[in-house]
Parts: structure tokens; sequence; C-alpha cells
């Protein structure tokens, strides 16, 4: 299992059998030091099963797509959870992905990084003077993001 720092830390095995945190790992650990009190406690709980689903699943976490977010929302479904628990996983899964990108552009390109998340799971940048005003990063960047394609 991917474990996504629980009270006590415990990584994923290497191939040369050391512990160390893998880029989804670490991606996770930054989001949820942003956090605290039931947030965090809700961020964790909810990145974990995500992990733990991706595991099962054979699924490498930053590498996921949108049909396979959707097959996470079906398994969830299938278990039968309340629509507001899904609701809220999948906007916990979503914020993940939106921080996993912008801490990964903002860190210096590597062979891993570079390719580690498809681009068409991340929002990007879209020249629109429609949205402009409604959206609230374009006041920054003076574009507009696209909602990620699992939204």
């Amino acid at each position: 299992m991917t474990a996504v720092i629980p009270a006590t830390t415990s990584f994923s095995q290497s191939s040369d059998g050391s512990s160390r945190p893998d880029e989804a790992e670490l991606a996770a650990a930054a989001l949820l030091s942003r956090y605290q009190g039931r947030t965090l406690d809700a961020f964790r709980y909810d990145l974990r099963a995500f992990f733990q689903w991706a595991a099962d699943s054979g699924l490498e976490v930053l590498r996921a797509t949108r049909p396979e977010i959707e097959l996470y929302v079906r398994a969830m479904e299938e278990r039968g959870l309340a629509a507001t628990t899904i609701d809220r996983r999948l906007s916990t899964v979503c914020v993940y992905y939106r921080f996993a990108h912008i801490a990964m552009a903002a860190s210096p390109p590597t062979r891993r990084s570079t390719s580690a998340v498809p681009s068409s799971v991340l929002p990007t940048p879209v020249a629109s003077t429609a949205r402009s005003s409604a959206h609230p990063s374009s006041r920054l960047s003076g574009a507009t993001l696209r909602t990620p394609p699992w939204r």
C-alpha cells in the first residue's frame, strides 16, 4: 500500500529495498502540510482511500486519467457510499491533482517529473475573455484555467 503520511510515517519500498517516498507521496505530504484539524483529517482519510484503491487497481497515482478517476467513483458507488461522501472524496482527489501539478511545475524539471502527470488530466490555461472575470485566477495570470476533466 502507498501510505499518505499516516500518524506513523511509512513510505513505499523502492526497488533497492529502502523506504523512500515516491513523487505521489511527496505531493500528498506537501498538500497535507497546508491543513490542520478536521480538514487535515478528512483530506488524509480521503487520500489514503484513493491511494489504497489505486494500489489495489495497479494504478500509478500521478499517471491517472479521467476514465480511471471515474472508475474510482464507480467503485465507491458500488460500495454503497453516500453521494456526499463520494463528492467529498472526489473533491479531495481534484485538490490533490491540482496541487501536484503546481508543485511539479515549480520544481526543476527532471526526467521523472516532467512526464509524471499526463496533460489530459491537468487544468490548462485558456485565453478566454468570456470567463476571465468569472475565474479568480484570471486576475493573477490573465488566463483562465479549464476545469479538470474528472469534475
